[in-house]
């Protein structure tokens, strides 16, 4: 459940946030509402289930990754569930007037704690990995986050290429901009 809740679903909704602000009608602010909730709420059933089935909290002087695990895991999770508290909390942007320092300094203290909280998620989830008693499943649950990290990347990457996209038919098509000065000019060798 921690690799579909930190693994997929809130880095993809962060994804989005961060590289589909571009798109007509707030589609990333929609899609943020909807994938981040669904992706709390499936990691923290995760959290409830690994807080009762496992004492890698007490484990704290045994060799291995159990005890960082669950430490990491414990931040990761208070870090997630502050978000929405955080995102409650916001302050309201008012389209005709400059942005607030308050309304900023909310926006780096989402955003940072948002990136924190899925970093720090990727490293549990690869300790996660390694702590599984049979080698065949460790390395079932590595190659099943390595095809999460790389569709994450895909995301990314189509995100990001439709943002430039989408900004270069927007550009003004005048011929006499310096990059089309550059190209003539190395064209004709000068």
């Amino acid at each position: 459940l921690m690799l579909i809740g930190w693994g997929i679903l809130l880095p993809s909704g962060a994804i989005v946030a961060k590289f589909s602000k571009y798109r007509e009608n707030s589609f990333w602010y929609k899609v943020h509402r909807v994938v981040q909730p669904i992706g709390l709420l499936v990691a923290i059933i995760g959290w409830i289930i690994a807080l009762m089935n496992f004492r890698a909290l007490n484990a704290k002087n045994d060799p291995g990754l159990s005890y960082p695990h669950a430490m990491c895991g414990m931040v990761t999770m208070v870090i997630g569930i502050i978000q929405p508290v955080n995102a409650l909390l916001r302050p309201h942007k008012v389209d005709s007037e400059p942005t607030t320092t308050l309304r900023m300094a909310w926006e780096l203290l989402h955003k940072g704690l948002g990136w924190i909280a899925i970093i720090l998620a990727a490293v549990t989830i690869w300790m996660g990995t390694t702590l599984l008693p049979i080698m065949k499943d460790q390395r079932v649950f590595q190659v099943c986050y390595a095809i999460a990290i790389l569709g994450i990347i895909s995301l990314t990457a189509f995100f990001h290429a439709e943002g430039q996209k989408i900004a270069y038919q927007q550009a003004p098509k005048d011929s006499t901009t310096d990059q089309n000065k550059d190209v003539e000019r190395d064209a004709v060798g000068k």
